[in-house]
């Protein structure tokens, strides 16, 4: 489980203005702010499917892959088409498709 703080400071004390509790697929366990939207990757979720919107694909908090196969999965024969980036949380598909 992954948490994120967001602390402000002042002369005085200091205090925790938001906070964000991840399980281990990206789906937002709890959160402070009611009105965050943000998920896995920093990409936004659609409040009613509870969907990430990644352009091309959909991705599922709670199964923790996408709904649809990676539209460059033929150039990848050895991987699942369901793969992001490896499966390494550390990578980031940069790559853009329009």
């Amino acid at each position: 489980m992954e948490s994120k703080l967001n602390i402000e400071t002042n002369m005085i004390e200091p205090f925790v203005t938001n906070r964000y509790i991840f399980g281990p697929y990206g789906e937002p366990l709890h959160y402070d702010n009611e009105k965050e939207r943000q998920g896995f990757i920093g990409k936004e979720k659609d409040l009613e499917s509870g969907l990430a919107d990644h352009g091309v694909r959909k991705y599922d908090y709670i199964s923790g892959r996408f709904t649809s196969v990676d539209p460059l999965s033929e150039k990848f024969y050895g991987m699942s088409p369901y793969n992001y980036s490896e499966n390494n949380p550390n990578f980031h598909d940069y790559i853009i498709i329009t």
